[in-house]
């Protein structure tokens, strides 16, 4: 059935008058609604293995939600501000591994060497669904890092 909302406050970015299509359930809040109303644990959902009688459970099982990303600038910083309207510090976190050491001058306290420079924050923009437990299991579609 299709339902409209009736403020922008129910549904994460989703104005009023949204129109959402929306099932009634009696599945429990850990379980998923297949569409004939059966219901399947909710960590079956997008697990590759087709649980329901049409495959209900392994359909939009996108990781990254694309909603609201036309105006995704992935070379512009993710800016939060406070009350006051100042800009908000963001935690960065910064790892270093480094892959070999080229040389080192004792003498002179200085060294070569080869490194990756990681650097990881999160990015209030993008809304990630449908995680796993196993990490290598979330990777985006080769569209969905082209738009990140």
């Amino acid at each position: 059935q299709d339902w409209q909302l009736e403020s922008e406050d129910i549904c994460h970015n989703k104005p009023a008058g949204y129109e959402l299509r929306l099932m009634l359930s009696n599945c429990g809040e850990l379980e998923y609604s297949c569409s004939d109303g059966t219901c399947i644990p909710i960590a079956k959902k997008c697990d590759f293995v087709p649980d329901c009688w049409n495959s209900d459970d392994e359909k939009n099982c996108d990781i990254l939600s694309l909603d609201n990303m036309d105006e995704y600038k992935s070379g512009l910083p993710d800016i939060i501000l406070d009350d006051a309207g100042d800009i908000m510090k963001k935690p960065v976190k910064i790892s270093i591994i480094i892959k070999d050491i080229e040389s080192i001058e004792e003498v002179k306290a200085r060294f070569t060497a080869t490194f990756n420079l990681i650097a990881e924050w999160r990015d209030a923009r993008l809304t990630w669904k449908d995680l796993f437990d196993d990490v290598a299991l979330n990777i985006p579609s080769k569209e969905q890092k082209d738009i990140i």
